[in-house]
């Protein structure tokens, strides 16, 4: 699968905009357009890149792990803040 930065972009926006519990709670992530598995693909790659912590253990109906977003990282207010003003980079 290829890596879609708008999709990266949509999900650290997504997860900037929900709130944040502090039980760690995974976020249930529905983006009009996507797949579950191009989702879940795109979760993992934040996920790796310390961007996102997340929870690699969700298993789907179908027996596959589903990482699920749980919060921002430090690095991924980062990203976000240098996009927002106009530094454009890639995740």
């Amino acid at each position: 699968m290829k890596r879609d930065s708008i999709l990266l972009a949509r999900i650290l926006k997504t997860i900037e905009a929900a709130p944040y519990d502090f039980s760690d709670t995974p976020l249930d992530l529905d983006l009009e357009g996507y797949s579950e598995d191009a989702i879940a693909y795109h979760v993992l790659l934040l996920h790796e890149a310390g961007m996102i912590t997340a929870s690699t253990h969700g298993i789907s109906d179908d027996g596959r792990i589903r990482p699920r977003p749980i919060r921002l990282t430090w690095k991924g207010h980062e990203y976000l803040e240098r996009t927002a003003n106009g530094m454009s980079e890639e995740a």
